[in-house]
């Protein structure tokens, strides 16, 4: 899904080829220096072009992600590019870790069910604005939900603004997407339309 979002945010009037850059709930560590990314998932490799970043942190609470980041790393040449960094996110974020130029959050489910949407907006709303601390003045925050709920309420932009407030910053939304184009949805199961992605520049 991450793909065409880096795709896109390639294409950007900003200078973020170079930039310093920290992403929270890191996965695989899908950043590259080049355009072409190989990662190993199971011991099998696989190709993926992906946006061109510079220095790079990652942060999961999951040790076996940070494992598997570190490893995609050193399969791309890139032990000294990125660096990752098993924590408790929120914590992290609580410390005041330096500013970036670009900050992405893809955080798990936090709303499995409708009735987990109340408890679940106030993490993400918590989430967010740690996260915007974090930005630069002028830099980009790639924020996404996997959430069936949360998308499905059309209150993720809404919680994101109240986030901003809450931290004194304004938002500029430059684009809202959902799952990738293989990622197809049929009419008939309205629960497939999951995921949103809001990229934004924190003023």
């Amino acid at each position: 899904d991450n793909q065409e979002r880096s795709l896109v945010m390639r294409g950007l009037p900003y200078k973020i080829q170079t930039a310093d850059m920290v992403k929270f709930f890191d996965g695989h560590g899908q950043v590259t220096e080049s355009s072409l990314f190989v990662e190993e998932f199971n011991g099998k490799r696989t190709g993926s072009a992906l946006v061109i970043f510079g220095p790079h942190v990652g942060v999961d609470s999951s040790g076996a992600a940070v494992e598997l980041a570190t490893r995609n790393a050193e399969l791309n040449g890139l032990a000294a590019t990125c660096s990752f960094t098993k924590a408790d996110v929120m914590a992290f974020l609580q410390e005041a870790p330096p500013l970036s130029d670009v900050v992405i959050c893809d955080p798990p489910k936090y709303a499995p069910t409708v009735k987990d949407l109340a408890r679940a907006e106030r993490k993400y709303r918590k989430l967010n604005s740690l996260a915007m601390r974090a930005v630069r003045p002028g830099g980009l925050l790639l924020t996404c939900t996997c959430s069936g709920a949360m998308t499905q309420s059309g209150g993720f932009e809404r919680m994101l603004q109240d986030a901003a407030l809450a931290e004194g910053r304004s938002l500029t939304l430059l684009r809202r997407s959902g799952a990738a184009s293989d990622h197809t949805l049929h009419p008939a199961y309205p629960e497939g339309h999951y995921l949103t992605a809001v990229l934004a520049v924190v003023h």
